[in-house]
């Protein structure tokens, strides 16, 4: 039911920003209520119709940022997607620690004496590790869009190519770190301004992960390349410049992955419409 006056444009526009959710009536009705008890309020406090209906929506800001607030709340319908993104960005950041742990033992080849274990161990952690995330990213840009969009795609492809090498062929770094990073990039760029799953912290965390994955990649060429035909102690110095590189991006993604788990698992109970208001 439409409903009249400035209150009634401000609801059209969140309803076209959150069409594509099965919620979205409970969305609005629960909106349009606070809305109008604080119109109400207004009013018997003196103020004229038109004063009151903007002095409550200017509590709520700008119709398209509240939508995009929206768009990331828990609510009936989404329940699935919010559990599924919190599951597998907790289990992400403990993958890469993992992968952290056992990385020199895997693929060291003068640091520590490799063995096929050691191998096993380190390849499975990292597969998973990269898996985990790539997931965390594909459900992130879902929920965001609400469906697979072309950019949701993208993402899903470079996630897959990612995941299929890192388990794979985990020393093939050129590949699945770059595809990895494309992952991380396109969904800052969906979730920088969303107020839950973006902000500062979040954006600055996972910014640097696809900046610093596709300078191994290039790195990793490099020293590969030169250790090939240089003595033992440049194909130290390679593997002391993987295994810091490695450790660095791990610990970014950990941080960047811890941030927006316990975001998502703070806004589990929160009213949409409460959300829009504080």
């Amino acid at each position: 039911m439409a409903q009249p006056g400035l209150i009634g444009e401000y609801l059209g526009i969140v309803e076209g920003q959150l069409a594509h959710r099965p919620d979205v009536r409970e969305i609005l009705d629960e909106m349009a209520d606070h809305l109008f008890e604080s119109v109400e309020r207004a009013q018997a406090g003196g103020m004229t119709r038109l004063a009151a209906e903007r002095s409550a929506l200017d509590r709520f800001g700008d119709p398209r940022l509240t939508a995009t607030l929206l768009a990331s709340v828990p609510t009936k319908g989404f329940d699935m997607k919010a559990t599924l993104a919190t599951v597998t960005g907790a289990l992400a950041a403990l993958a890469w620690v993992g992968a952290m742990a056992t990385f020199a033992q895997g693929f060291s080849e003068t640091m520590i004496t490799q063995t096929q274990l050691g191998y096993l161990f380190a390849a499975g952690f990292l597969g998973l590790a990269v898996g985990l995330t790539g997931a965390n990213m594909v459900i992130m840009n879902i929920t965001i869009a609400g469906g697979l969009d072309r950019l949701g795609a993208i993402n899903l492809f470079a996630a897959i190519v990612a995941t299929l090498f890192a388990a794979v062929m985990p020393w093939v770094v050129v590949v699945w770190g770059p595809a990895l990073a494309v992952c991380l990039a396109i969904t800052i760029a969906r979730t920088g301004r969303d107020p839950l799953t973006g902000g500062i912290v979040a954006v600055t965390l996972f910014g640097v992960a696809p900046v610093l994955l596709c300078l191994v990649a290039v790195a990793f060429l490099f020293y590969e390349g030169s250790g090939l035909t240089a003595g033992e102690a440049a194909r130290e110095r390679a593997d002391l410049v993987e295994l810091v590189a490695f450790q660095v991006i791990a610990a970014v993604i950990v941080l960047g992955m811890s941030v927006l788990t316990r975001r998502r698992a703070r806004s589990s109970g929160a009213s949409p419409a409460t959300v829009a208001a504080a």
